[in-house]
């Protein structure tokens, strides 16, 4: 088969519509790694992105990546960088319709969901993230378009298939074909090695933001270390705008010699200290699908967090960690107790983290379900 992916955002944009950050490479991003996963399947796969996600540096990929002018931001500086809008996207669509047997798009709010609808509707599937619509102006663009252009353009012509329950169901308000299947993100699991033996570390991964609530995680490692064993480390994987505060609450707390702030980390050197701390953490306010989830579990490093994640009931239900809707202290220790009954369930699931099993379960959806 040969799979057509249109994604044009391919990492997390900046916000408030500044310009993207450029990085030197993009083989580590979720949807390059799903593509894989149809190539390692055997199939051909195509990528169409936004040309701000180019990389700075000379790549040579496995699989096609077509980049495209994004030209809403060519001519609106402040547009959302959540909706991109690609120059050349109909004709090339309509040029190459044909070579492909399965084209998936990311979205139901966005351009490509529509072209890909109108041109090619018996063999695409929406892979649809978002459960809400999107906030800007009280989110009224976004009921506009769903109960406009999605109900009388999309609807009732394409598949939709959820990474989550509560995006299935958010779509199933507008569309007429949804899979009850889910299919969640996937990791290429060549990239994460499998550790089975711990040190005495927890590790946490995020963009130092406020949304990420890096305190309270920073508050509790404290409160953990003073009850707990003194000799646990936090490993805090990331860097941001609050560096310099959450530096100063770790000093102020008495764990500054114990909190170490890794800064941003190659790929490889985040798989290692992920895979040899005995927990992850997250207690995030906002995040959805985190692509850290799964890689994460995919190394055998089980997670603690609280339940705003849309994979938090997937972690409890597999054993594979705790997920509570404020954790403390006295859950890390759980954490530390359970460890390797949680790392045998890592392992146990391992296999339904891959990128390929993700792009199975896409194929088998497209062949078998009207």
């Amino acid at each position: 088969m040969k799979i057509l992916i249109l994604n044009p955002i391919l990492y997390t944009p900046g916000y408030k519509g500044a310009p993207v950050h450029k990085l030197p490479g993009i083989k580590h991003t979720m949807i390059y790694n799903f593509a894989l996963g149809f190539r390692e399947l055997g199939h051909e796969a195509t990528i169409v992105a936004s040309e701000e996600y180019r990389p700075t540096e000379h790549e040579e990929y496995d699989v096609e990546i077509i980049f495209l002018e994004n030209v809403a931001k060519k001519h609106f500086p402040g547009w959302p960088n959540g909706l991109p809008i690609l120059s050349g996207l109909w004709s090339l669509l309509r040029r190459r319709r044909d070579e492909f047997d399965l084209i998936v798009v990311s979205e139901l709010l966005t351009q490509q969901a529509v072209v890909a609808s109108l041109l090619a509707p018996e063999k695409t599937i929406i892979w649809q993230e978002m459960f809400h619509h999107a906030p800007n102006m009280r989110e009224i663009p976004s009921k506009i378009w769903h109960n406009t252009v999605i109900r009388l353009l999309v609807g009732n012509r394409v598949k939709v298939v959820g990474r989550s329950p509560a995006a299935r169901d958010f779509a199933a308000q507008y569309c007429k074909r949804i899979s009850q299947q889910t299919i969640d993100h996937g990791v290429n699991l060549d990239n994460f090695t499998f550790v089975t033996e711990k040190k005495k570390q927890f590790v946490s991964v995020a963009q130092f933001r406020p949304v990420k609530n890096l305190g309270a995680i920073i508050e509790n490692f404290a409160r953990f270390v003073a009850k707990y064993d003194s000799e646990y480390r936090l490993m805090m994987a990331g860097d941001g705008e609050m560096r310099r505060e959450l530096e100063k609450l770790a000093e102020r707390l008495g764990v500054k010699d114990k909190v170490i702030f890794c800064g941003f980390m190659s790929h490889s050197d985040l798989s290692k200290v992920v895979g040899e701390s005995q927990a992850s953490l997250i207690h995030t306010h906002k995040d959805l699908n985190m692509v850290s989830i799964p890689e994460t579990l995919a190394c055998g490093t089980p997670i603690l967090t609280n339940t705003v994640p849309l994979l938090a009931g997937y972690i409890a239900e597999s054993g594979m960690g705790i997920a509570k809707s404020s954790w403390n202290e006295d859950d890390m220790q759980e954490m530390v107790l359970r460890n390797a009954e949680f790392v045998a369930n890592c392992k146990l699931h391992r296999d339904e983290l891959s990128n390929t099993f993700r792009a199975r379960k896409m194929i088998e959806i497209m062949r078998n379900e009207a």
